[in-house]
């Protein structure tokens, strides 16, 4: 698979089951939270669920030795409802330990990037993504910073438009849609000109154009082998065959 995307590590507070907690350094609250109020992010760098990770969570918890740590931020318009931002594997393991409430790191409402910045270092930390969703995950980088970088054009010209980060985005082609739009009136303006670079994106994920570009190519449909969706199979099938 070549090297994994690398980020900084993060330390984890103390737990302390049944107390609320002191605010952290980064100003979120941590509090104990109904496990029923709490529901996953539906945009996310991990997409295989991995039920053994979740069986092995599940055992431990019932056990007693393990206390799930979440991090989630309020769901705008709907009071005592939050989103996942990073534990969704915990949260599914806590609902099947059958645990009425989980500890919880409340953050600040995010924006589209922080929020997927925050979740690449969370998977990257506990365990590798799987050849599909890192190839995605570079590509939705690339695109979260070529959104920025339009946004803040159309800004700075007066030209008035819907911010990402107002938006209810629920798919990765939501943020597809979203750059065509910012392009068009880029366009209609009278800007034409590059956005982010890729050399950017690689900077910030620590890999060369080479790896980059081996990475992300596995999405691309090779002709005469049934398109895209059986070399994603492979790719997938032979990553987990490495890893044994």
């Amino acid at each position: 698979m070549g090297p994994a995307l690398a980020v900084p590590a993060e330390g984890r507070p103390d737990v302390v089951q049944g107390q609320s907690l002191p605010p952290s350094a980064e100003g979120a609250e941590l509090r104990m939270l109904p496990v029923g109020a709490i529901r996953p992010c539906p945009i996310q760098p991990r997409t295989n669920i991995q039920s053994r990770v979740i069986g092995e969570l599940t055992a431990s918890m019932r056990a007693g030795r393990h206390q799930p740590l979440l991090e989630v931020e309020e769901v705008v318009g709907e009071e005592g409802r939050w989103q996942i931002v990073c534990g969704e594997q915990r949260w599914r393991a806590a609902r099947e330990a059958g645990l009425g409430k989980v500890l919880a790191r409340i953050l600040p409402r995010l924006t589209y990037q922080g929020r997927f910045r925050k979740q690449l270092e969370e998977n990257w930390l506990r365990a590798d993504l799987d050849v599909v969703e890192e190839a995605r995950a570079i590509v939705q980088y690339k695109a979260l910073a070529d959104i920025e970088v339009a946004e803040s054009l159309l800004t700075d010209r007066g030209v008035e438009f819907e911010p990402l980060d107002s938006r209810e985005i629920t798919s990765r082609e939501d943020f597809a849609q979203h750059l065509g739009r910012l392009r068009i009136l880029l366009r209609d303006c009278g800007v034409q000109t590059q956005l982010s670079r890729w050399q950017d994106t690689e900077a910030a994920l620590r890999i060369s154009e080479s790896q980059r570009k081996q990475k992300v190519g596995i999405l691309k449909p090779n002709r005469g082998t049934g398109g895209s969706g059986r070399s994603l199979r492979r790719a997938r099938n032979s990553n987990r065959q490495s890893a044994r």
